[in-house]
């Protein structure tokens, strides 16, 4: 299914969002290839490093970001009908296998990640996740964009633990 005008508009006020964090680049639709599969989540998050737009593009990264985000998207809007909330634990599996490929990388580059973080979201609720010596843990709590200080707080501690 191809980006949807909603799903643009969320992953760009994200992107923008993340962008105050100065000590990190932000990268949408980024192929990140992990053992020659190629894996292109919504948004990465790195550790600053300085830009050489002289040394040529890379197509597909091989090294893992500190974040991955992974926007869903319903078709809520499309027509007239009772809202019936997207649910974020569809999204969970992609994202799950998303974190463990990128434990997998890293442990063969002799760069193995204690933690591993993702966040699924509808632009509106937010689910955070850890991987966390080969366990996947889930928050049982739904962050919502309407309650806008616990959902910055969500973040910060995850940034915070990075």
């Amino acid at each position: 299914m191809s980006p949807s005008y909603h799903h643009a508009y969320l992953n760009s006020n994200l992107i923008a969002a993340l962008h105050r964090l100065k000590n990190y680049s932000v990268f949408s639709e980024l192929t990140l290839q992990i053992e020659s599969k190629d894996y292109i989540p919504d948004v990465c998050l790195y550790l600053k490093k300085p830009m050489n737009f002289a040394s040529g593009d890379i197509l597909r990264m091989t090294e893992m970001p500190l974040l991955a985000i992974e926007v869903i998207n319903g078709d809520l809007f499309t027509e007239i009908k009772p809202i019936q909330p997207v649910d974020l634990l569809n999204a969970l599996p992609q994202c799950a296998a998303e974190m463990y490929a990128a434990r997998l990388f890293n442990q063969q580059r002799d760069n193995p990640l204690p933690i591993i973080y993702g966040v699924i979201t509808s632009g509106y609720d937010w689910l955070f996740l850890k991987f966390d010596e080969n366990k996947l843990f889930v928050d049982q709590k739904r962050y919502f964009l309407n309650d806008l200080p616990e959902l910055l707080g969500c973040w910060q501690k995850l940034i915070d633990n990075i």
